[in-house]
């Protein structure tokens, strides 16, 4: 390199001395000027001592210079002045006058030393410069308190603010604090002014709100377009904005836009036939209110047993959901199309579900079977069944059966699956044991259906607590989509 000192040709003694005395050292920084005489005496080049010590070169070309015509005693003499002071000589008299009068009693005990000088500084004000001075103390609590946040807060940036404050808890020097932070001086003194104004929750305050973005003048007429046309996909909200104000943004930023707005990415629910309907939502609350709440009463109190009945038909296919995994996964499909039929009851307080099943169809044989079933588990206790509306359930047959048992169908209103609790149960048992399971043999699939089933109320009973909960839905005040 250009400039570059002649090297130093320094024997193992000298080293020997040099590594000694940067050892046993005190002082920081005649141990810096010593560690850069063993770095340059051990051919390190001046570029990369300069990255170490985060030195300028002139100022290590000096040291060097100085050691060698001067040795220790040379690095040890030399200083840095710095900057002029801030106040003259004549005023530096005032605040010594100042000092002696304000910080010292007649029985020379030293009162407030710093409250004093801050006093007097204050008073030169008219120079138009004042000396600053940051001291903060810190509680045991508020150290722990910086030590937790500056790993676990969420945000990056008030991760670091903490990383200031916990050091300078440390009693770091404030030289030290920026360069492991890697921040100016004007940071550190804006953090620690911070800290003194509101203490960790002024930390946490961030002040940068960011640029606004072109999008924001057209987010009314955006929000109100999105709410009569919602769009599927981000790419397809990225081409109505387009088309609607020229902008062309990526889809991550039309993804925040959106966000902004207030909209969420959902999946769409769907509303049974007519329930939209204000007449039929009228319907349902009558019969859950009149009909069905005062029986569903009487079984929590033990004096009934409501039990909710319906049909599934679980085909032998596959059924592919999302799963973690290393790789893309994919599942081998049965043959033949063979379908296993369950006609199930739960009853609404024990969770306890019976069955018929067969590989055929559900027809009012299969409803007269379960019936009979029911009506032998249940003996001293009226018993009422909530169904749908279908045709083998409602037939003579099954009325004529029923009555003979003394169990008491109550019919759902028209368009009313959400009031039949067995629905959740049936997902519930899809999600358990068909979703992204392979089933090679039809037997198998049988087998976990019915394993599942049987053993639901016992092996799973803390989860159908929350998930057959007597909380039935309304389609009152949601929101339907005419797109």
């Amino acid at each position: 390199m250009r400039n570059e000192p002649e090297p130093l040709h320094l024997s193992c003694a000298q080293i020997k001395t040099l590594e000694c005395a940067y050892k046993h050292e005190r002082d920081r920084r005649f141990a810096e000027r010593i560690q850069c005489i063993l770095l340059f005496a051990k051919h390190y080049p001046l570029p990369q001592i300069k990255a170490i010590l985060c030195v300028q070169i002139p100022t290590l070309k000096q040291w060097i210079a100085l050691f060698r015509t001067h040795g220790l005693d040379g690095l040890r003499q030399w200083g840095y002045h710095g900057q002029p002071a801030a106040l003259t000589d004549a005023q530096w008299a005032e605040v010594e006058a100042e000092l002696e009068r304000k910080c010292y009693t007649p029985d020379g005990l030293n009162l407030d030393f710093d409250s004093a000088i801050l006093l007097s500084v204050r008073k030169l004000s008219s120079t138009g410069r004042q000396l600053i001075m940051i001291k903060i103390e810190f509680t045991p609590e508020e150290i722990d308190a910086l030590e937790h946040e500056r790993y676990h807060h969420p945000d990056p940036k008030v991760q670091k603010k903490m990383e200031v404050l916990y050091l300078k808890s440390q009693g770091l020097e404030h030289q030290e604090i920026c360069r492991l932070c890697r921040i100016s001086k004007t940071t550190l003194t804006t953090y620690l002014k911070q800290y003194q104004e509101g203490g960790i929750e002024r930390l946490k305050v961030l002040g940068y709100a960011g640029q606004s973005s072109a999008l924001d003048e057209h987010a009314p007429a955006l929000e109100a377009y999105f709410k009569e046309h919602p769009p599927r996909t981000t790419a397809e909200a990225q081409q109505i904005i387009r088309e609607q104000t020229g902008i062309e943004r990526s889809l991550s930023q039309v993804r925040a836009f959106m966000k902004r707005l207030g909209m969420k990415y959902c999946k769409m629910g769907y509303v049974p036939g007519q329930a939209a309907d204000p007449d039929k939502q009228a319907e349902q609350a009558a019969f859950q209110t009149q009909q069905l709440e005062p029986r569903l009463a009487e079984a929590q109190a033990n004096q009934r047993a409501v039990l909710f009945m319906d049909a599934a038909h679980f085909v032998h296919g596959v059924y592919p959901t999302m799963v973690w995994c290393f790789t893309r996964l994919f599942m081998a499909s049965p043959s033949g199309r063979q379908r296993f039929n369950v006609l199930g009851a739960i009853d609404a307080v024990t969770k306890k579900v019976f069955a018929v099943t067969n590989e055929t169809y559900i027809n009012a044989e299969s409803v007269c079977l379960l019936l009979a079933q029911i009506a032998a588990c249940y003996t001293g206790v009226p018993i009422t069944i909530v169904l749908d509306n279908a045709r083998y359930q409602k037939c003579d047959v099954v009325l004529r059966q029923a009555a003979a048992l003394g169990i008491e169908l109550l019919y759902l209103p028209s368009y009313s699956p959400q009031l039949n609790l067995i629905e959740r149960f049936w997902r519930f048992v899809r999600k358990e044991c068909l979703y992204s399971k392979y089933y090679p043999e039809f037997g198998g699939f049988k087998q976990a259906i019915t394993d599942c089933i049987q053993t639901a109320h016992t092996k799973h009973r803390n989860e159908l607590e929350t998930l057959l909960s007597w909380n039935f839905q309304s389609f009152e005040k949601v929101q339907i989509s005419t797109v």
